[in-house]
């Protein structure tokens, strides 16, 4: 399957977008699909290409002839389509791409995944398109669709083929149940277990960042709080550290089973805020 990401050429200020665009990649090299996206090698763009290739996936660039005489081509993957202009450039990555999904981005991302939505409302599209709603990213894009039905100025039959994904996982099993695919074992466990575990990972997540973010600001009393009660849960500093920087690929998982328990009281110990 083709796969064609829509996301910024600049690598953003939150820590956590390089490393999600890098599971992402993973995934689809992994999962033997192949990705179809801008082209370029620079900022989240170059970050998903390479981290698709390491995987072991194809790579299809597509980029408008102005960025290639700028030199922001990717030089490393297996195909460059140039295409004259912006307009050719969106049309052959529909062309190619048989799921859409729009990474958080700039408005270039949002220009691009929004003539997706428009094509799927009309029918004109029989694919899925998902927005990886990152931390909450595309909160805002989500309310306005419900504001448009609420007005009757859109409908729930308009908009369906059109998901909000707030994992990886929950990607995956967009996908599978689109194509019909059999899920691997470890995605078959029930949606409300899984959802559950899923934001309580998330909240994890949110307060490993948070407390790694507080560590680099020079030792604040919340980090050396924060990291006294992650001590005392025999949580060491160096596992946090693999695990903020994605590092080890399982601390993921053994965090989450080591705090589940405590982390309430882990979120409140750093004063973190955040829905679950």
């Amino acid at each position: 399957m083709n796969i064609t990401v829509y996301l910024g050429a600049n690598e953003g200020n939150a820590t956590y977008l390089k490393k999600e665009v890098k599971e992402l990649g993973k995934w689809i090299g992994e999962s033997g699909n192949s990705l179809v996206y801008g082209g370029s090698k620079s900022g989240l763009m170059g970050i998903l290409a390479d981290s698709v290739l390491l995987a072991g996936g194809r790579v299809t660039g597509v980029e408008p002839v102005f960025f290639v005489e700028s030199e922001y081509q990717h030089e490393g993957i297996h195909e460059l389509i140039v295409t004259k202009d912006m307009p050719e450039r969106k049309a052959k990555m529909i062309e190619l791409g048989d799921a859409f999904i729009a990474f958080p981005g700039g408005t270039g991302t949002l220009e691009e995944i929004s003539e997706i939505m428009s094509m799927i409302s009309l029918k004109h599209m029989d694919a899925p398109c998902i927005l990886y709603n990152l931390h909450g990213y595309y909160d805002g894009l989500k309310t306005q669709l419900d504001t448009m039905i609420k007005y009757e100025l859109s409908s729930k039959d308009r908009l369906e083929g059109i998901y909000f994904a707030d994992t990886i996982d929950d990607i995956i099993k967009d996908l599978a149940k689109r194509f019909n695919l059999e899920l691997p074992d470890t995605y078959k466990k029930s949606d409300s277990t899984r959802d559950l575990k899923g934001q309580m990972m998330t909240a994890c997540q949110k307060a490993a960042e948070f407390y790694h973010d507080l560590l680099l600001n020079k030792h604040s009393a919340e980090a050396d709080n924060a990291l006294a009660y992650l001590k005392s849960r025999s949580i060491s500093q160096e596992v946090m550290k693999k695990f903020t920087l994605g590092i080890a690929p399982k601390s993921y998982t053994t965090l989450y089973d080591v705090l589940k328990k405590d982390l309430y009281k882990i979120l409140n110990s750093i004063k973190f805020s955040g829905n679950l």
